[in-house]
């Protein structure tokens, strides 16, 4: 069933204008391109992209191996057959010649039958449709076409050529803009078998891509980031509640999340309570991006002194996967917007709810099954982590208000791993879910908006969030209209100290001690 390639003259999709490649002998690191320096390559406009059916061998020059790019072809073909969420030649074939039934698919694989095969039919005929031209479009995927699988190297491959050997990231920018199976995976893979991109020509076996856990080694609830965003700016949930209070597990990705009628600091503080006494376990350190540290210190003393907690503030910089979370979380309550300023309801449904029962390939799991981890005697070594923790902080890190306690992170904090933009961010076309998923998928964010990975201020700093104080030299402590009311003065005279021993920028709180505080 496996249909043979078009001709040079049959084209289905593409730019009108070609133009003649020049080449230039430079070799690089594929590798290093996409994943370890992503932001080095600024995508401004698009590649010319060839049509489906166009063989790329139009722009190969002579110097060129043509025998590599022969074996690219086969192996590519063979591995994106293996891909869970991507379309054989077979069931494409079946597809568009309208043809799909529960005994045809299951032709196509000796282990099916009519009976085992009628699931991934019925997700087949949901997910995939042909248009009057031909074409199959992917329902999940923005009614992108999908490309033919035996045109896919020809695609990727045509594309670098047509474009002077261009560069991975934007190769699949490019494609991905038209094609919904164009991952950056494959252009990866693809792009190996180029003899001038990779003159040493040495290609190990193409495997497929696994997402880990990069917070892998961290206990559940160990650290959590909490943030305070604006959903729909200018509009209120319920006409209340402008902010949300949202809180992510690092280890599981788990999610909780509270409304918040505005960001004043009465507001503020009951609300985060909440969320702290409804944990079953109290998180060992809290990190926060879109509050202003000095901020987030006052709330955490007040609310450590009303209900006798144990606080600890991590003090690692605000990073992409602070930013990237909020902005997840946004898109899922847009894509709803109606029905979310209805109810608050509906925004956990859409929201936290939703997320919590999904697989999530970056956690590896369901977040709400890795909240509740096969980690042997949890708790047991929850608490010794958080004894260990105190007995090797130093006094002045410590702050015990009433029978409460605030610790702060001395130990060099985590820092954010290289391939952590990608933890996140799903760019277009990129297929990390298989047929077998019948469920919505989130629309994957867009090439603006991870390009550059966004700046520190501009990760955390976005619309609807929270103004830092002006003026952090307030002496009284009162619960003002503002978030900036309330100010303790355990600040500055213990500044050096614990600076020196965390190699820490002034970013971090400034400590002086307070002789009515009892340490």
């Amino acid at each position: 069933m496996t249909s043979t390639k078009m001709n040079e003259n049959t084209r289905a999709l593409g730019p009108e204008e070609k133009v003649a490649p020049v080449h230039n002998m430079i070799e690089r690191d594929f590798a290093s391109e996409l994943i370890e320096a992503p932001e080095n390559i600024v995508i401004k406009e698009s590649y010319i992209v060839p049509r489906m059916g166009e063989s790329y061998t139009s722009y190969t020059d002579s110097f060129m191996n043509l025998e590599l790019l022969k074996r690219g072809e086969r192996e590519v073909f063979k591995f994106q057959q293996s891909i869970n969420g991507h379309l054989t030649e077979e069931t494409y074939d079946l597809i568009r010649t309208d043809s799909l039934t529960p005994e045809t698919l299951a032709s196509t694989n000796p282990k099916w039958t009519k009976i085992t095969a009628e699931p991934r039919y019925l997700f087949l005929k949901r997910r995939y449709y042909r248009d009057n031209n031909g074409l199959i479009h992917d329902h999940l995927r923005k009614d992108k076409i999908v490309c033919e699988p035996v045109y896919v190297f020809d695609m990727i491959m045509g594309c670098h050529l047509m474009n002077n050997h261009g560069f991975v990231k934007k190769i699949h920018h490019s494609l991905s803009t038209f094609y919904s199976n164009i991952t950056r995976d494959l252009c990866l893979k693809a792009l190996k078998f180029c003899s001038v991109c990779n003159p040493e020509q040495k290609i190990g076996k193409l495997e497929k891509f696994k997402h880990r856990n990069i917070y892998n080694e961290l206990m559940p609830l160990e650290r959590v980031h909490i943030e305070i965003f604006e959903p729909f700016p200018n509009e209120k949930i319920e006409k209340k509640y402008s902010h949300i209070l949202y809180c992510r597990d690092y280890h599981s990705r788990y999610i909780w999340m509270l409304p918040l009628k505005n960001t004043k600091f009465k507001h503020l503080v009951p609300t985060m309570a909440s969320l702290f006494l409804s944990f079953i376990r109290q998180p060992i350190f809290i990190e926060t991006a879109s509050l202003d540290w000095q901020d987030m210190f006052d709330i955490c003393e007040k609310i450590a002194f009303e209900y006798d907690l144990q606080i600890g503030l991590g003090t690692s910089k605000p990073n992409t996967f602070h930013a990237a979370g909020i902005r997840q979380m946004k898109a899922k309550l847009e894509a709803h917007r109606e029905e979310c300023l209805l109810s608050w309801n509906l925004c956990l449904k859409y929201g936290s709810y939703d997320h919590n029962i999904r697989h999530n390939d970056r956690a590896g799991g369901v977040p709400g099954d890795l909240l509740s981890s096969q980690i042997q005697e949890c708790s047991l070594k929850f608490k010794e982590k958080i004894i260990q923790i105190l007995e090797n902080a130093v006094s002045e890190s410590v702050l015990r208000v009433d029978n409460g306690l605030i610790f702060l992170e001395v130990d060099e904090p985590h820092d954010e791993p290289h391939d952590e933009p990608y933890d996140e961010f799903q760019f277009e076309g990129d297929q990390s879910i298989d047929e077998e998923d019948m469920g919505a998928v989130m629309p994957p964010a867009t090439e603006a908006d991870a390009q550059d990975s966004m700046s520190l201020t501009e990760a955390y700093m976005t619309d609807g969030l929270p103004k830092p104080r002006v003026s952090k030299r307030l002496i009284d402590r009162q619960d003002t209209s503002e978030i900036s009311g309330p100010l303790t003065s355990y600040y500055e005279e213990t500044h050096d100290s614990i600076i020196s021993k965390k190699h820490k920028t002034d970013d971090y709180v400034e400590m002086e001690s307070n002789s009515s505080m009892k340490l």
